[in-house]
């Protein structure tokens, strides 16, 4: 059985080896081919390098050294049907017949990808594969992610070769999965599942042992279930087997959606109803596993040991969050500085999880049902990751029945059983991280079920750190070389609310970019700036 397996292995490397000698064999360097042909020994799990290159050696012989089109191969075909029609049959041995079924193969795959009056040349190869690529052509993928990983006869481009062999590998290609096995060392046990999965009856099983034992990997009755539906998929005509569609692959592949949710997508897909699952989330890689960097928290400019103590204990517990008595971080201040400046802090101690800002006071019931417009579902998809940061603001301005719904996407386990009405298909969202913010009180039920850190306003000792942060604030953010105030004018501002020195500096910034020459600003313009932005009254009449 060993035999027979490293022969199917052995065929299977020989038509990957003539189909790129039928597209390169003109532009490949002796170096390049000498790295496919080790490359392919490790992809194939091959163990007699010397049968191996006894075999390809024959490629280079007659009939075969000049073998380029599907024509040729059936030009040859002929000549031996013919030779043995007439009384003198060609004598073929088993070599001849394993490199000529070899050739058949790989010119077959050869054929569904490039033109057959195309003129073969590095460029022209790689431009073509590209476009095969980008319409789905799954043996496109593989060819592309082969060559240009190894840096073959098209140049190297690991990226690329990634993104492509991602596809092929999705999509069930035994050929990728192999070379995903070779090129991904951590993955190996679940890539081995996955080719358990695909390759069945007894053949397939001593197949899937022979590669095991190639990588020492200890032989189970594991399978892959997404596997197996991409499989069903097939099986049903739901998808073609040669052609990669990205949404379908998010989806059967997608950690959020629950397996029975996946069989009723794959049963009962149709093309015209696909635009139902085109804007919902899918995260194929997601672990939820993140690492805050709580250094961050120590940078805020105003120190307050008490708050700031608080909010590390709860950033690091954000692994947690899935879990039922995970309670989300909520920063409740009358301070409009204060709120930025933790807000900003819990985003940059993050800053491996993408956010997405919400401001509640604008949610309506749509924005918390089982819609697609639910902002969880919304962000997720949005971001492109489970693992995402929901930073939702105002939260003090949510109307009771609002302020109710939305506690019950708090708490992780409720977030895991997020049902979507239409189309029906319940997401596991519990991977999101909330994180809210208010600057008044909140309703005692959702105060409940958070971390509540109420900060203080801005006192007096903290007016003049406020106030230069809040000016080199303005001065980056207007592109101003330099913004600088007088003594007095610090005076005056030290002495008002943050949010009234937001606004004053908004104007003063407004008016140094209007008059770049302006200098540092005294006390006169502060006065004409701070007239000119108070509201006047509306007369009538003559």
């Amino acid at each position: 059985m060993k035999i027979k397996t490293q022969s199917k292995l052995l065929s299977m490397l020989l038509t990957s080896f003539c189909l790129v000698k039928s597209l390169a064999a003109e532009f490949m360097t002796a170096a390049e081919e000498k790295r496919l042909i080790d490359a392919l020994a490790g992809i194939y799990c091959i163990s007699d390098k010397k049968e191996l290159l006894r075999k390809i050696e024959l490629t280079r012989a007659e009939p075969f050294k000049n073998m380029r089109t599907l024509r040729d191969y059936e030009r040859e075909c002929r000549l031996i049907e013919y030779s043995s029609i007439v009384g003198d049959p060609v004598a073929l041995s088993d070599d001849d017949k394993d490199i000529l079924a070899a050739f058949g193969a790989a010119l077959r795959k050869k054929q569904d990808i490039f033109d057959s009056g195309m003129i073969f040349t590095a460029d022209s190869v790689k431009e073509r594969l590209d476009e095969a690529v980008s319409v789905g052509n799954v043996r496109a993928a593989f060819i592309s992610a082969l060559l240009e990983y190894h840096g073959i006869a098209l140049g190297k481009n690991k990226e690329k070769a990634e993104r492509n062999l991602s596809r092929a590998f999705l999509w069930n290609d035994t050929d990728a999965i192999l070379l995903h096995l070779y090129v991904y060392p951590d993955e190996r046990e679940a890539t081995v599942a996955k080719l358990r999965t695909i390759l069945t009856g007894e053949d397939g099983a001593l197949l899937v042992q022979r590669i095991a034992e190639a990588y020492g990997i200890t032989e189970s009755d594991n399978t892959d279930e997404n596997s197996a539906l991409m499989e069903r998929a097939f099986s049903l005509g739901t998808v073609r087997r040669e052609v990669f569609e990205d949404k379908f692959a998010s989806f059967i592949y997608s950690g959020l959606i629950r397996l029975q949710d996946k069989k009723k997508i794959v049963s009962g897909y149709r093309k015209e109803t696909a635009a139902y699952y085109d804007d919902l989330p899918s995260d194929i890689d997601e672990n939820g596993s993140v690492t805050p960097d709580l250094s961050v928290i120590d940078g805020v400019k105003l120190k307050r040991e008490s708050e700031m103590r608080r909010i590390k204990r709860n950033l690091a517990c954000v692994n947690t969050r899935r879990n039922k008595f995970y309670k989300p971080l909520l920063v409740i201040s009358k301070d409009p500085y204060v709120i930025s400046m933790y807000k900003q802090a819990v985003i940059a101690s993050l800053a491996c999880m993408p956010a997405v800002k919400l401001d509640a006071s604008l949610f309506g019931h749509e924005q918390l049902s089982s819609s697609k417009e639910n902002i969880f579902l919304r962000a997720v998809s949005d971001s492109g990751k489970a693992s995402t940061m929901v930073i939702i603001e105002k939260v003090d301005e949510l109307p009771e029945p609002l302020a109710r719904e939305l506690s019950r996407y708090i708490r992780g386990d409720m977030r895991a059983e997020t049902r979507l009405a239409y189309p029906q298909l319940t997401f596991d969202l519990s991977a999101c991280l909330p994180v809210l913010f208010a600057s008044g009180e909140v309703s005692a039920e959702l105060a409940e079920l958070c971390d509540v850190v109420r900060a203080e306003a801005v006192v007096s000792a903290e007016k003049e750190t406020v106030v230069s942060d809040i000016l080199e604030y303005k001065r980056r953010s207007y592109g101003l070389k330099s913004l600088s105030v007088s003594d007095e004018v610090m005076t005056d501002l030290v002495a008002k609310s943050s949010a009234q020195v937001t606004d004053i500096l908004d104007e003063i910034a407004k008016y140094i970019s209007s008059d770049p020459d302006a200098g540092k600003i005294g006390r006169d313009v502060l006065d004409t700036l701070t007239r000119e932005m108070r509201p006047k009254g509306t007369k009538f009449g003559f």
